[in-house]
C-alpha cells in the first residue's frame, strides 16, 4: 500500500512539473523561433476566441517600457479552433495571419505616436497552433487566458492563468526580477570577457 501510495505521489507531482521553453518553429510571418535560443525572456502567451477579452486586459495591462528595458521578447501562440477539419493547414494559417496583421495594425492605429512606436519597436513573434500541440504542452486554458513567462535560459519563472490587477501586478514584479537577474547575467558576462 506503501509503495502504490509513493507511486501516485511521484505520477502526480510529475504531470504537474513546469515546463521548459522548447521551441523549433517557423512563426506565422516565416521568421525562425528557436528558443531558448534567444538568451533573453520571453512572455509566451496563448489565444483563442475564448479567451480574446482577457488577452485584450492582458495587453492593455502590459508596462511597454518595462517590456523593452527587461529585453522580453513577446510569443504570442494562436490556435483557430472550431474550423473544420478538412480546411488546409497553408489556408488556415493564412486566414489566422491575415487576421493577425489587420487586427495588430487597427489596435496600434489608435495610439498616440510615441506608444505606437514602443509597441513597434518590441520583437513579438506569433505561431500557429492549428492542432493545439503548445496549449497542450504548456496546459493552456482554451477559454482561459494563459501567460507564461520564462527566464532567458528558458526556465519558467511564473504562470498565470486567467486574468486579475492582482495577477498583472504579480507578473510586472516577476518581469522586473527578471530584469535584475538579466542585467547580472550580462554584466557577468560582460566580466568574463574582459578579462
Amino acid at each position: 500500500m506503501k509503495c502504490s501510495c509513493f507511486l501516485l505521489l511521484i505520477l502526480l507531482s510529475l504531470s504537474y512539473s513546469e515546463e521548459n521553453l522548447d521551441l523549433q518553429r517557423n512563426s506565422l510571418f516565416n521568421k525562425k523561433i528557436s528558443l531558448p535560443d534567444y538568451k533573453s525572456p520571453v512572455l509566451l502567451s496563448f489565444f483563442t476566441k475564448g479567451n480574446q477579452h482577457e488577452m485584450n486586459l492582458w495587453i492593455e495591462s502590459l508596462n511597454l517600457g518595462l517590456i523593452k528595458r527587461a529585453n522580453v521578447k513577446l510569443l504570442n501562440i494562436i490556435s483557430p479552433g472550431g474550423m473544420f477539419f478538412m480546411i488546409p493547414k497553408k489556408k488556415a494559417f493564412d486566414k489566422i495571419k491575415k487576421v493577425v496583421q489587420q487586427e495588430f495594425e487597427e489596435s496600434v492605429s489608435y495610439l498616440d505616436p510615441k506608444d505606437r512606436l514602443a509597441v513597434l519597436d518590441l520583437d513579438i513573434r506569433w505561431l500557429g497552433d492549428y492542432k493545439r500541440q503548445l496549449f497542450n504542452k504548456y496546459k493552456a486554458e482554451i477559454n482561459q487566458s494563459t501567460v507564461i513567462l520564462f527566464d532567458h535560459s528558458g526556465k519558467q519563472i511564473t504562470r498565470v492563468d486567467g486574468y486579475s490587477k492582482t495577477k498583472a501586478a504579480k507578473l510586472k514584479l516577476e518581469v522586473l526580477k527578471t530584469m535584475k537577474s538579466y542585467d547580472r547575467y550580462e554584466n557577468k558576462r560582460r566580466q568574463l570577457q574582459n578579462r
